[in-house]
């Protein structure tokens, strides 16, 4: 039974030892980032561009990137997977199976509520433009490292004032109502003046 034990210590300390580099080895693959509150006048977009080295990285990845919106403003952004080939054809740079997930924070749930989700093959990019409320945003981004040299991608995004359509206000309907009126009261009025010539 001593024996055990003391063979279990050590098993213990070694993994007690050895733990912490491979959850550092682990998180290498995941990036997180938070691009602040964004907001005209203020900071108004964010750029990175994310590389992926074989054999300095895991052959996966999955990094979050947030950000905040104060009040409802217009986000224009794209994220492109890039694909880059030698002279002999050979993916140097290239990563596979990459998807796209754009959430928001919602505080009665405490959960992410996905808004849209794309797939982003090799050599390609996908473009986002919409007007989106105040709140808390997250870009979620998931790929493999396919490329001899390794994987990269760009994210990018820019906010703007929203382009929420106008909502006439009620004079504009009294107008509007008035003005038909007035159409339906000549045309009436038009058709008695041909009723006495005749």
């Amino acid at each position: 039974m001593k024996t055990l034990n003391k063979a279990l210590n050590k098993n213990i300390i070694k993994l007690g030892l050895i733990a912490p580099f491979v959850f550092a080895t682990g998180m290498a693959n995941a990036a997180s980032t938070d691009f602040g509150m964004l907001s005209l006048g203020g900071t108004e977009n964010f750029h990175r561009v994310q590389e992926y080295n074989v054999g300095l990285a895991p052959s996966s990845y999955a990094d979050d990137y947030m950000f905040q919106l104060g009040n409802t403003l217009n986000l224009d952004g794209l994220l492109a997977n890039w694909l880059v080939t030698d002279n002999e054809g050979i993916d140097k740079v290239r990563s596979d199976n990459m998807t796209v997930d754009f959430a928001q924070w919602n505080s009665g749930t405490s959960m992410w509520d996905n808004i849209q989700s794309w797939g982003v093959a090799s050599g390609t990019q996908v473009d986002y433009n919409s007007d989106l409320g105040a709140g808390s945003y997250r870009v979620a981004v998931a790929g493999d490292v396919s490329g001899t040299v390794g994987s990269t991608y760009v994210i990018d995004g820019t906010v703007k004032a929203a382009t929420v359509s106008a909502v006439p206000e009620p004079s504009t309907y009294a107008l509007m109502l008035g003005g038909l009126g007035l159409v339906g009261f000549m045309a009436r009025r038009r058709k008695t003046n041909q009723s006495v010539v005749s």
